[in-house]
């Protein structure tokens, strides 16, 4: 009888079942048809020529570090023998001359860099975000090593070589890889003060470490004194969850590039131009893990052992979601120590016309959000009529903000920083808008001025007015070091 009662839902049920089956295969062949109209793509799509490390075979961070070698080793045979004969232009990546802006540093800043010291005050890891290399932090990377912190930039698995290497990665190489580079420097420097600063992507890996050594029972003296997020990474699309639907029909060389979000040329010598859906995938399936661990210490109280965390953002930011960032992380955290610095929009009122968006309901919520729990921070103009910035600074139970005017000014250009730009500064010698030789301003990817007709370039309008460095960078730098007790 009981069974009977019921039975009359089975058949809507399997209709609904059979609908959506339907809808998802509607979408995943109308997802691999569009996306034939990619580029074709090159052998440096190709995951499988250059197997990266996994997961699965953990050992040592030393042992990382020469699986490593060899990947590079392979990488530079490949630009000889195979990738310098598919392409040719001034600035491709993969060419047999050295990439003319690679010339202008000095290191290789796509694999992991170690920067030792005298006498060492403490030791930073830090790492990248999605689709860059070590480079993404390599000045605050050069800032701590000059004031004697020795410095680990990580290169994670699939970065720093082919795009297509990050067709083939799992979140778990990514997060195994940070646990082995922390893990090393414990080990080598016991006694001295530990940091994690983690751009983007590197900011979550940063977090579900610290988090995971908490539930297994790491006490405060076991973890970072201080960690530094820089546009963190805790909130992108619902939809990148779904990104590797079409790898069942991908196999199917008709539906090959379906892979790929964007097929572009490789121009820029440390970052990926084309993206691979799975990199989407597997970021959104870590933020899912940090998301499950931050509610289940949460609900023992374990999370209050997190260091305290202070995070820069950008108000707009087209990558990541300034209101998870909130939500997920600033909701939980309890901690006056820690702090979030917010960059607002240049208020020029000769701009404002011309935005969609205004942050400012953003900005009201998480200053009421801020008043007991922890500081906020918000870097703005001075008023309407000028481009100077001050920092307006709410701390715990503060009856108003502390405004302190701080010497620099919006350039005249930007109407907002960007998720890039936060750990550029404005002379970067690949991003910056004010790289200079011999006094004058040389090119960078940075500072491209193009102008015609729409529809010619290969590149999407919206890369080329992106700012890619950050005019605050300078802030950033010396807010690190104040809270890490130091001066210059």
């Amino acid at each position: 009888m009981t069974a009977s009662r019921f039975i009359w839902i089975r058949k809507p049920v399997q209709w609904a079942g059979l609908l959506l089956l339907a809808v998802v295969t509607l979408a995943v062949g109308l997802d691999g048809w569009l996306s034939r109209s990619l580029p074709d793509l090159r052998p440096w799509h190709d995951g499988d020529l250059l197997p990266d490390f996994s997961w699965q075979e953990a050992t040592t961070f030393d042992a990382y570090l020469d699986l490593e070698q060899e990947l590079f080793t392979r990488l530079d045979r490949l630009m000889r023998e195979e990738f310098a004969r598919e392409e040719s232009f001034p600035l491709f990546r993969y060419g047999a001359e050295p990439h003319p802006l690679r010339t202008r540093f000095e290191g290789d800043w796509n694999r992991t860099r170690v920067l030792p010291a005298t006498d060492p005050k403490g030791v930073f890891l830090m790492v990248h975000g999605l689709s860059d290399s070590p480079y993404s932090v390599r000045a605050l990377a050069l800032a701590m090593n000059r004031l004697g912190f020795v410095v680990v930039a990580l290169r994670l698995p699939g970065h720093g070589t082919i795009p297509g290497a990050l067709d083939e990665v799992d979140w778990r190489d990514w997060t195994t890889a940070v646990a082995l580079a922390a893990a090393s420097i414990r080990a080598d420097h016991p006694d001295l003060p530990f940091y994690f600063l983690g751009y983007s992507t590197g900011a979550p890996l940063g977090l579900y470490w610290a988090l995971t050594r908490l539930k297994a029972g790491a006490t405060a003296a076991e973890m970072p004194e201080r960690m530094f997020f820089l546009s963190p990474a805790l909130g992108i699309s619902p939809l990148a969850r779904f990104a590797n639907l079409q790898r069942v029909i991908s196999h199917m060389s008709f539906f090959r590039k379906s892979r790929w979000a964007s097929v572009l040329p490789e121009f820029d010598p440390v970052k990926y131009q084309s993206f691979t859906k799975n990199g989407a995938r597997q970021l959104a399936t870590l933020l899912a893990e940090v998301n499950a661990l931050l509610v289940g210490l949460k609900s023992d109280s374990t999370v209050e052992r997190l260091p305290p965390i202070t995070s820069f953002q950008s108000v707009v930011d087209e990558t990541v979601s300034t209101f998870d960032l909130v939500d997920l992380l600033y909701g939980t955290i309890d901690d006056p120590a820690s702090e979030l610095v917010l960059f607002d929009i240049n208020r020029i009122s000769s701009l404002t016309p011309f935005m969609s968006y205004s942050p400012q309901r953003l900005i009201e919520a998480l200053q009421r959000q801020s008043a007991n729990r922890w500081t906020l921070t918000l870097v703005s103009n001075r008023g309407t009529d000028t481009p100077e910035v001050e920092a307006r600074q709410h701390t715990v139970d503060a009856e108003k903000p502390e405004a302190t005017p701080l010497p620099y000014t919006w350039p005249a250009s930007l109407f907002s920083l960007s998720h890039v730009a936060l750990p550029f500064p404005p002379d970067d010698p690949v991003y910056g808008y004010a790289y200079n030789v011999d006094g004058k301003t040389a090119p960078t990817l940075g500072n491209i001025q193009i102008k015609g007709e729409r529809n010619v370039l290969v590149l999407p309008a919206s890369e080329l007015i992106r700012v890619r460095s950050n005019p605050f960078y300078d802030y950033i730098r010396k807010k690190i070091i104040g809270q890490l007790g130091g001066t210059e």
